[in-house]
């Protein structure tokens, strides 16, 4: 028996390794570290409101956001991707110094009336 000691020293080393690598590995993430859900949404209100979350509508997907238009006018907000969603509202849109909603990690993307 005393002739197998070392051996099983070894393997048991071997596999308290591999676990103890293992662990440092980094686990995969989103390669732009963009967040798992995005809501989109329309902006209903005039320039001012943006930071009223009623004003704020969610459209169902994507392509519904790429389809929906913002017609010309005066400066105002159309549409945002955003990160947050509290039934049909999001919970947070941050505004740049101009009132309007800022990219960001919460606003991911925005598009404005010209």
């Amino acid at each position: 028996m005393k002739k197998y000691i070392l051996g099983i020293c070894a393997i048991m080393f071997a596999v308290a390794l591999a676990f103890g690598v293992s662990a440092f590995k980094k686990s995969k993430t989103n390669s732009k570290n963009k967040p798992l859900s995005s809501y989109y949404y329309e902006f209903a209100g005039t320039h001012g409101q943006e930071s009223d979350m009623s004003q704020w509508i969610q459209l169902p997907a994507l392509s519904d956001y790429n389809s929906f238009n913002c017609v010309n006018g005066s400066a105002n907000s159309c549409k945002i991707i955003n990160t947050t969603n509290s039934g049909s509202h999001p919970t947070s849109v941050p505004l740049d110094a101009n009132g309007f909603p800022q990219v960001g990690s919460v606003n991911l993307a925005r598009v404005l009336k010209q």
